[in-house]
């Protein structure tokens, strides 16, 4: 079998669609390794470069960027007009919208999230629905992350053919980290010695707003629990930094960028908490983040947050600050609960993993083909 996947979306940017790319391709290689595959690379960025050394894994290098959404789409139109008629694929998979695919292979689209279709600006919106329509209409498969997602997309389409391949982790990224360790990651931030955690990019839908007023709440109750924020800015940065300055949180609020791996796990095990305010997310990998490093975990009320850990955590009713505010001083107040929420993360965690999850994949390739 010969597998061609779309990668042009992927660059060096840290993201969910890149996270998940690698750890599930690098299990798909080993498990299917009588398969072809061809990665299609951005121009910018060389995806398939770790795997250079692997027989069966080969990249091409297209004139398409992983950014600059319009010259993205332009040169993808023509990109694979030129290119359907010389490839010999029994599947070709694309990792975003628009969906482009040769002319002989099935068509395989894995689908993250459809947060067009509520985007504020009519024009935009417009477009994309009509653009994701197409792609659900004319790829004969469809993957998506989570049961919320499936049934989103079958409201939105319902003659979309959808499988479920959830997120993963590797959980040994998480694992615990020796005090020494954590004493210098620590200094290296400039850490508080207790804080809460927060991990996004700042976009919009993340919802930051309604946690920084609920830390604003915390400290009018006079308990003072700075919040570290870390993601790169998404265009929310100068909202973000506007209202930090109104609500006298400058000390109490710390927005960290381009924070590296080993960083970002020890931030998971040194915190208090970890909060996830979002008001739409399609899975949510630091919710697993969160669980592998057994840390507390507050989260809103969407349904996929609940899917993941099994309504088995604490929520808080989508942008409600004083209920976000409240339910943390309930769990810092309640050592039983941060227990029983630890012990619960490191188990459910487990089903996470790429090993398991590439063999739902691979099964999905399989029945592709055979169609």
């Amino acid at each position: 079998m010969r597998i061609g996947i779309n990668v042009t979306s992927i660059n060096s940017r840290p993201s969910g669609v890149r996270e998940q790319f690698y750890g599930l391709f690098n299990e798909l290689i080993k498990k299917m390794n009588d398969t072809e595959f061809v990665l299609y690379e951005p121009s910018d960025f060389p995806v398939g470069k770790q795997f250079e050394k692997i027989e069966n894994v080969s990249s091409i290098a297209t004139t398409i960027p992983s950014d600059k959404r319009l010259l993205k789409q332009l040169k993808s139109l023509l990109y694979w007009n030129i290119t359907k008629a010389h490839e010999k694929l029994d599947i070709f998979e694309g990792l975003s919208l628009p969906f482009y695919k040769p002319h002989e292979p099935k068509g395989l689209l894995t689908i993250y999230d459809i947060r067009g279709i509520h985007h504020s600006d009519r024009l935009y919106r417009s477009i994309y629905t009509r653009v994701l329509r197409n792609a659900l209409i004319s790829a004969d498969q469809i993957i998506t992350i989570s049961q919320s997602m499936k049934s989103e997309i079958l409201n939105f389409e319902p003659r979309s053919n959808v499988e479920i391949v959830y997120c993963g982790i590797n959980k040994s990224l998480f694992s615990s980290k020796d005090e020494i360790s954590l004493k210098t990651i620590r200094l290296k931030l400039n850490l508080p010695k207790e804080f809460i955690l927060a991990v996004g990019h700042l976009e919009a839908r993340k919802d930051y707003p309604t946690l920084i007023e609920a830390v604003a709440i915390l400290k009018r109750m006079g308990l003072k629990l700075p919040l570290v924020i870390v993601g790169n800015d998404n265009g929310e940065l100068q909202k973000i930094n506007s209202l930090i300055h109104s609500k006298d949180l400058s000390k109490e609020v710390i927005l960290l960028s381009g924070i590296i791996t080993e960083d970002l796990c020890g931030l998971y095990q040194l915190c208090n908490l970890f909060v996830f305010p979002s008001r739409y997310e399609g899975f949510g990998i630091p919710v697993l983040e969160a669980m592998a490093s057994g840390t507390p975990i507050i989260l809103s009320d969407i349904s996929v947050f609940k899917e993941i850990t099994e309504n088995k955590l604490i929520y808080f009713p989508v942008g409600n600050s004083e209920s976000l505010a409240n339910e943390i001083i309930k769990l810092i107040n309640k050592s039983s609960d941060l227990i029983t929420m630890r012990d619960y993360g490191i188990r459910r965690v487990l089903d996470f993993n790429f090993n398991q999850l590439a063999e739902k994949q691979e099964s999905i390739y399989d029945k592709l083909k055979g169609l």
